[in-house]
């Protein structure tokens, strides 16, 4: 998703528990980690720090209208960003 043509423009994109898997070569990261997921099959998940995150953000032009975190397990944090052009 993050070089390949996606024949834009959209109003709208909407990413739920996708950025975790971009390589952090792609996009900067705290670091990495494989996982094993319910199914019993390896995940790739890139470690983010959550300012870090928002000024890459801005960065790219986006403005955030909204966040929020939690964490469901002490493995698992998540990071819920609304954010516009």
């Amino acid at each position: 998703m993050t070089v390949d043509d996606l024949a834009g423009p959209y109003d709208g994109i909407v990413c739920l528990a996708v950025l975790q898997h971009v390589p952090k070569d792609q996009l900067p990261g705290e670091g990495e980690r494989w996982e094993i997921g319910d199914s019993g099959n390896p995940y790739y998940s890139a470690l983010w720090d959550e300012a870090e995150f928002v000024d890459l953000l801005a960065e790219v032009g986006l403005t955030v209208d909204w966040r929020d975190s939690s964490s469901d397990s002490e493995d698992s944090d998540w990071l819920w960003i609304l954010a516009h052009t």
